[in-house]
């Protein structure tokens, strides 16, 4: 599955159909960037902010359902990107890094992630909390698999695994997963769940 996720970025919607714009492309008083297609402005963003890619490498993008939570704070609605090979996937999610100078300049952060599963993306949520507490020195997703690096002295001791249950937590890092504070580790249950994982390494 070579989908990716597109969190925070704000698009416009677009004025005209492509057949529109064609036919008018030259009439005066037409915003053309206002007339970009979703994808259109996908692949102009990912180019300038991330990496060079081309219309042929998408086959599929669209917008996913706005988040129905009235709690949870107004975002842009998270985008759905279809990929034609994994190739272009790893290497945009290899050059996602690159988002953290733009997000500096910005309020709303971009990111992009990997089109999780459920259940994986739970675990991520996880692996990402066991991250803040240190117990782990980096969590990250590759090929929709949650993998976390566990602390070592140096980067040649520690050690990467996969991660597929809860029970590999236990197993890896030695903490016991039901005696942890439930805020703590799988969060507020009031709050909006995260439904895709970062691909970037944390």
């Amino acid at each position: 599955m070579e989908n990716i996720i597109i969190s925070g970025l704000q698009t416009k919607r677009a004025s005209y159909s492509n057949a529109s714009k064609m036919n008018t492309q030259h009439e005066e008083g037409i915003n053309h960037e206002e007339s970009e297609t979703l994808e259109e402005q996908v692949v102009k963003f990912i180019s300038d902010k991330v990496t060079k890619i081309h219309p042929m490498d998408i086959s599929a993008c669209h917008l996913l359902p706005p988040n129905k939570n009235p709690n949870a704070a107004v975002r842009p609605r998270n985008i759905i990107v279809r990929l034609t090979s994994r190739k272009t996937k790893n290497n945009i999610m290899k050059n996602a890094k690159h988002l953290s100078e733009y997000n500096r300049t910005n309020t709303i952060k971009v990111g992009i992630n990997e089109h999780l599963t459920q259940h994986n993306a739970e675990l991520f949520k996880m692996a990402r909390e066991h991250k803040k507490l240190n117990r782990i020195s980096s969590a990250f997703t590759k090929n929709c698999r949650v993998l976390i690096k566990t602390a070592g002295t140096n980067n040649e001791n520690q050690t990467i695994h996969h991660i597929t249950s809860k029970a590999d937590f236990e197993k890896y890092i030695h903490v016991n997963i039901a005696s942890e504070q439930p805020n703590k580790i799988n969060g507020n249950k009031h709050q909006n769940r995260n439904k895709y994982g970062s691909a970037n390494e944390q």
